[in-house]
């Protein structure tokens, strides 16, 4: 998935965080709207999915990039990995 994903997307960093963890936001929104059918909930699933986006970039930007020394841990990776899926919830 990550190849086709580098080879869809130019080789630029930040484009990838916002292409990421986009997918991440729109995939937990459908996930979360299945459970809400199947289980008859009443869940905000996009309030949850965006929750789950700004967790999991913060935690991989924390404990993957600057904890365990695997990547460059930046702010602008961050912020970028959250800026658009906030922008959806927020604004749209």
């Amino acid at each position: 998935m990550k190849n086709l994903i580098k080879k869809l997307i130019p080789k630029l960093d930040k484009l990838e965080h916002i292409y990421l963890w986009t997918l991440i936001f729109f995939v937990s929104i459908l996930f979360l709207d299945v459970i809400n059918y199947i289980f008859n909930l009443s869940l905000n699933s996009q309030l949850i999915a965006i929750i789950i986006v700004n967790v999991t970039a913060f935690l991989k930007e924390t404990l993957h990039d600057y904890f365990q020394d695997k990547g460059n841990c930046e702010i602008l990776d961050f912020l970028f990995s959250v800026m658009f899926p906030n922008f959806i919830y927020f604004y749209l």
